[in-house]
């Protein structure tokens, strides 16, 4: 026999998580079972220390399921294990993930003779997966592919490997103990910047208006605080963007522009993520008490409602988007709590229904996409339908109509007049307001707005234009 026919007769072992899927089964079912119970997190510790991991892996099988369909696939491995099949090889699944997810992804890839998986009672990794497949195929009767410094114990019984890594340091010790006859590239990194979602930051500006708003925007200190603030804020909100995207994997992975998020399409690690989170959330508490008490008290609020809505009310029909436009609102209150000011009742007023408007954009704009390409129903994770996009826009509208509203009725109430030097140059707020409401429904119409207004806001030059106009009209008339 040729060296190509000898190994094509040995068996070839792969591995499932980070190899054949760039994530891992453990942290999917895990986040699935928290977003139907975030209580669940005490219960995986209790079964953690009572059974081990594999026991902690078997009662969350038994509790969720996992769409095996949209798993973030290595595509070039696949594709170079479907040759190897071709050619008579025997491929078995040997993996560390619970028995019920490997033979639902081995039953959807179609690749595998057999699947050899963790149960209840053993966990099939490092030695334990080494002294297996050693036990079935022999002392170097047998290749494996792998992804991990668990699988180096089993690389050195093997006769030789397939890498799925770009990691140098894995590699030089991988082919330190068994011969490598193929490298696939691995998850791109392990914690992503773009999943902290740095535009979304713009937002977090809302701190500076109680600043412009009180003409306090000359004071040094206030400044320094409020910018501190902001800092703290974006920190915290960075963190539940990620808890957000992990919790939404599934949906992500079907929605047109959100599967080609960091971690729904495996660029980025499911542990790297959660690790950043838990980072930026302590720290960004512990930078907001320094701001002060009030700050943190309007911070834990955004908080506490952010998480409720990435656990729960994202899928309750319009209660979403009333707190979408409440953590809007928040920002601004938290920046009066941070620089002890106080905030007027039109102000609360307009944004409400500004950021009503801006919500209701998020949600019209989704579903315009979904019409876009084609389909009908509903989106993904949530239950807006795609009948229900005119009474969407028209509430939308409303909303808009109803803040440009009540910034009339306050450029011309007693109170602007006192705080106010040039009230005449304030009625411009108007109709900028309103023609910059319009532009961006149009917008949204035109289907150039993907889920996100913030974004859109930031690459439309004509909405940056009006920004400015805004700023400085609001400036010269005090």
């Amino acid at each position: 026999m040729t060296e190509s026919e000898l190994q094509q007769a040995k068996p070839l072992y792969v591995d499932l998580d980070g190899t054949l899927i760039y994530s891992d089964c453990l942290y999917e079912s895990f986040l699935r079972l928290l977003r139907i119970n975030p209580f669940a997190i005490f219960l995986a510790f209790y079964w953690l220390l009572k059974g081990g991991r594999q026991y902690m892996k078997a009662k969350i099988a038994e509790r969720v399921d996992i769409n095996v369909q949209t798993l973030p696939y290595n595509k070039a491995l696949i594709d170079w294990l479907s040759q190897e099949k071709s050619g008579g090889r025997d491929i078995i699944m040997a993996t560390a993930s619970h028995r019920k997810y490997a033979d639902a992804v081995a039953a959807h890839l179609g690749l595998f003779t057999r699947v050899l998986a963790s149960d209840q009672n053993f966990n099939l990794k490092g030695s334990k997966k080494a002294r297996c497949l050693v036990d079935e195929a022999g002392e170097k009767g047998f290749d494996y592919a792998g992804d991990s410094t668990a699988d180096l114990k089993v690389w050195a019984a093997a006769c030789s490997g397939i890498i799925v890594s770009n990691s140098d340091k894995l590699i030089r010790s991988a082919r330190a103990v068994t011969n490598i006859d193929y490298i696939f590239p691995g998850i791109q990194c392990k914690f992503s910047f773009k999943a902290l979602r740095p535009h979304q930051w713009l937002k977090n500006v809302l701190l500076f208006v109680p600043l412009l708003t009180s003409h306090a925007f000359l004071d040094g200190n206030a400044l320094q605080t409020a910018l501190i603030a902001f800092i703290s804020f974006s920190m915290c909100a960075s963190s539940v963007y990620i808890l957000n995207d992990l919790l939404d994997l599934e949906e992500d992975r079907q929605h047109q522009h959100k599967q080609n998020r960091p971690f729904a399409s495996g660029r980025a690690s499911i542990a790297g993520g959660i690790i950043t989170l838990l980072v930026l959330l302590v720290s960004g508490f512990a930078i907001a008490a320094w701001v002060g008490p009030g700050f943190v008290t309007w911070l834990g609020l955004y908080y506490a409602l952010t998480l409720a809505y990435s656990l729960k009310l994202k899928r309750v029909k319009m209660v979403d988007i009333l707190v979408l436009a409440s953590l809007y609102t928040i920002r601004i209150v938290a920046g009066a709590a941070a620089v002890n000011v106080a905030l007027s009742g039109w102000l609360l007023g307009f944004s409400m229904f500004f950021f009503l408007s801006l919500s209701l954009v998020k949600r019209y704009a989704d579903l315009v996409s979904l019409k876009q390409a084609g389909m009908s129903g509903a989106i993904p994770g949530r239950q807006y339908h795609t009948r229900d996009c005119r009474l969407i826009q028209w509430l939308g509208l409303i909303s808009g109509s109803l803040a440009v509203l009540v910034l009339a009725l306050y450029v011309g109430s007693d109170d602007a007049l006192a705080l106010y030097t040039h009230t005449g140059l304030l009625w411009l707020l108007v109709p900028l307001i309103f023609i910059w409401i319009c532009r961006i429904w149009w917008a949204a119409h035109e289907n150039k707005i993907h889920s996100d207004p913030v974004l859109f806001v930031i690459k439309d030059h004509f909405s940056q234009f009006m920004l400015c106009c805004i700023l400085l009209a609001v400036v010269i008339a005090a």
